[in-house]
């Protein structure tokens, strides 16, 4: 029962289901804050009072004072300390300690997929009520026609799908291989799917059906599932709206042909150390192509991300938690392995052309899916 969780468990779920509050803002003095760092500092400090002589990291501990120092030195080159200085503690310390909380806590995968499960069930809520009424949907989104798209609680529609599509990946994952309480979880796919398409976030859709894809391949239909891939691509391929999507021939895709192209030529002029720290759209105004007139925050490709934001250790970083997290998963038993693998790989399929990490709540979402893998290998090797 919920009631009997220790204290430290419910803080946890806490931080979980209120991620969005980062987007309530206030200040100390001139140290600008969010409320959701404001509850992740307090409750690992009462986590900390209670739960201090428990802490367990394993090799974690070694990534994470690697991460540290790199988000360090991304901080000290950065062309804006002081922004650089908040990009540190929100996205690169404060998802540590969430982690760290996760890791000592180790609690059942199915309540952390409940905390979840809470939080985007009041951001559908309010983004059918969007969809509806029209009524707080930010320009220019708001315009009926082929640009309305809903926000909920967030600034622009994207920001609904990176915060939904490794979710609903792993509550389907969930639903597909371990089954309990599947039909709360089957109804809430559904109304996120729903949620992703009034928000009209191709590369969320994208991310979730390969996620959807790539967890049934651990069933028996694997051969069925991936023979109907292969014609739903052709189909995909056969209509030029969604091959134009494919090919990156629409504008979004333009776009980011473009972003890239311009984030190459940066890197190649800096390719030890980047941009750092929210230094990369004042830098990549020297580099972008002639054709690409947006001055964006990130390259929306989660490798250049990190490279750009915190070197080519960053990248380094990257590359070996990824491949640490898949060898973990791929040698467990547990068929909550493929619940943990499925969001990533939602978070890679989108990182492909978005930012799934550089953000409050998905930098958190991303250390818990992480981290978890090791919680699932600890209990492994203590029940054999």
């Amino acid at each position: 029962m919920l009631k009997h969780l220790p204290k430290s468990e419910y803080l946890l779920y806490g931080i979980i289901t209120l991620l969005p509050t980062y987007l309530i803002r206030f200040s100390i003095g001139s140290f600008s804050l969010n409320f959701l760092d404001a509850i992740i500092l307090i409750s690992f400090a009462i986590f900390l009072m209670h739960d201090y002589a428990r802490i367990e990291l394993g090799g974690w501990k070694y990534m994470m004072v690697l991460f540290t120092i790199i988000g360090g030195i991304a901080t000290i080159i950065s062309t804006d300390p002081t922004s650089a200085l908040g990009i540190y503690k929100s996205y690169i310390i404060l998802p540590m300690l969430v982690a760290i909380m996760l890791l000592t806590i180790k609690p059942p995968l199915h309540r952390v997929l409940y905390a979840l499960s809470a939080m985007i069930a009041y951001i559908a809520a309010i983004a059918v009520f969007q969809y509806v009424t029209g009524y707080g949907i930010p320009a220019p989104w708001n315009e009926p026609g082929m640009e309305y798209r809903i926000t909920s609680v967030y600034d622009y529609p994207n920001a609904v799908g990176l915060m939904f599509a490794p979710i609903l990946a792993m509550i389907m994952a969930w639903s597909l291989h371990i089954g309990r309480h599947r039909l709360a979880f089957v109804q809430l796919s559904f109304l996120g799917l729903l949620v992703l398409f009034m928000a009209k976030t191709d590369g969320a859709i994208i991310a979730v059906s390969a996620a959807f894809v790539f967890s049934t391949l651990f069933t028996k239909y694997r051969w069925l599932i991936v023979g109907t891939g292969v014609i739903a691509m052709i189909a995909a391929f056969a209509w030029q709206p969604t091959r134009d999507i494919l090919l990156f021939q629409d504008a979004s895709g333009e776009v980011r042909l473009a972003l890239w192209e311009g984030t190459w030529n940066l890197l190649q002029d800096r390719p030890l150390f980047g941009a750092g720290l929210a230094s990369f759209s004042e830098l990549y105004a020297n580099y972008k192509l002639d054709r690409h007139v947006e001055l964006l925050l990130y390259p929306h490709n989660i490798f250049l991300d990190f490279w750009v934001e915190l070197g080519l250790a960053g990248l380094i970083w990257l590359l070996m938690a990824l491949i640490g997290f898949f060898k973990r998963l791929f040698t467990a038993q547990s068929p909550e392995r493929i619940v943990l693998m499925a969001g990533m790989v939602a978070i890679l399929v989108y990182g492909l052309v978005d930012v799934p990490y550089f953000k409050n709540d998905l930098a958190v979402i991303f250390w818990i899916i992480l981290t978890y893998s090791s919680v699932i290998s600890w209990k492994k090797k203590r029940t054999a």
